[in-house]
């Protein structure tokens, strides 16, 4: 982790006012709304949400991996520095421009590592083809670098799992390998997809601390979609909570849960369990579920679940983006007049 960026200095991906929707047989059906983002280089933002909220398809968009039709970039930019220094959109870029840098500048650890390996083709080769495409290399010299990638993220006799099918590699391993192929270029980003899913705890501090510790070394940002508190609280320097395809809150990681303001942070923060609590304490559910994008509710759309929803003003007012601390985002009609968070 790095110190919270407070010095103005500009980042490397800035993303402004993106929207994104996808065509269904009942029409345009909107997954993402205007969000707006910021990642500075060795800056880790962690992308907070339940599962559906747009987490996952902002890393796409990011990424060029939206497939048109049927999605489509309603509005938006996403402006990403170079290693030049020049600016470009990268919604603006060719195919080809974005697969040059896909993997080279940006890499992603994607969330299921079984789904994104590819089941016939052996672990080296797999590693070694962002090395030979980004880096002109031969396949040798590739392989050499594959194994000294797996040897980095802590797999043991890297030179003779080069060989082996992503069958034969258990669940950690195999997420291994989908962070030795993503850091395989150096990337001076990585968006990491719930890169801990469905590993159990031990495994998942390890693959936590392995990021963490390559990031220090390649000093890269990293965009870390999760759903999980207990990671954001020991991974990131930024929060931003999405719900419903929108930004609700945006703030430095210690201002976020330590002094949320959305309700639905703070619901979030109610119904995660921590260490300080004795066994007479209830975790406290957010009531009802996430809102049908075919069908959104009208006003903010979380105030069907909102135990601070005011009558005539919540139902009716799209709330506005504003800010209620100094570098800290919240986007909710009645930010300035909830009382204060208490545990």
């Amino acid at each position: 982790m790095r110190t919270p960026n407070m010095s103005g200095d500009s980042p490397i991906l800035d993303v402004r006012g993106l929207s994104i929707a996808f065509q269904s047989r009942r029409g345009e059906v909107a997954a993402v709304q205007d969000v707006n983002i910021t990642v500075h280089a060795g800056e880790t933002l962690a992308l907070v949400g339940e599962s559906g909220s747009g987490k996952s398809v902002t890393g796409l968009a990011i990424m060029g991996l939206i497939q048109m039709p049927p999605g489509r970039i309603v509005s938006g930019q996403a402006l990403w520095t170079g290693r030049d220094g020049k600016i470009v959109d990268l919604f603006k870029l060719s195919a080809a421009e974005h697969r040059k840098l896909r993997g080279s500048d940006i890499g992603m650890i994607f969330q299921e590592p079984m789904t994104s390996l590819n089941p016939v083709m052996r672990i080296g080769d797999q590693v070694a083809e962002a090395i030979r495409l980004h880096q002109g290399k031969s396949r040798r010299i590739a392989l050499d670098d594959a194994a000294a990638m797996l040897a980095m993220v802590g797999i043991p006799d890297p030179a003779r799992r080069l060989a082996d099918y992503p069958h034969q590699l258990s669940g950690g391993m195999r997420q291994r390998v989908m962070i030795a192929t993503a850091l395989s270029c150096r990337p001076r980003l990585l968006i990491a997809d719930e890169p801990t899913t469905a590993l159990d705890v031990t495994i998942q501090a390890q693959i936590l601390d392995l990021i963490a510790g390559l990031q220090r070394e390649l000093g890269m940002a990293v965009l870390f979609v999760t759903h999980d508190l207990g990671v954001v609280a020991s991974t990131a320097d930024r929060v931003a909570v999405m719900y419903s395809g929108k930004i609700v809150e945006d703030a430095p990681a210690k201002m976020a849960l330590e002094a949320p303001t959305h309700p639905y942070m703070r619901g979030l923060l109610r119904s995660a369990p921590r260490l300080d609590m004795d066994s007479s304490h209830t975790l406290e559910a957010i009531p009802g579920n996430m809102p049908d994008p075919r069908r959104p509710p009208s006003g903010c759309n979380f105030h069907p679940r909102c135990n601070y929803a005011k009558s005539g003003l919540c139902e009716t007012t799209d709330p506005i983006r504003q800010e209620v601390a100094p570098d800290h985002w919240v986007r909710c009609a009645r930010a300035t007049e909830l009382p204060a968070w208490t545990a």
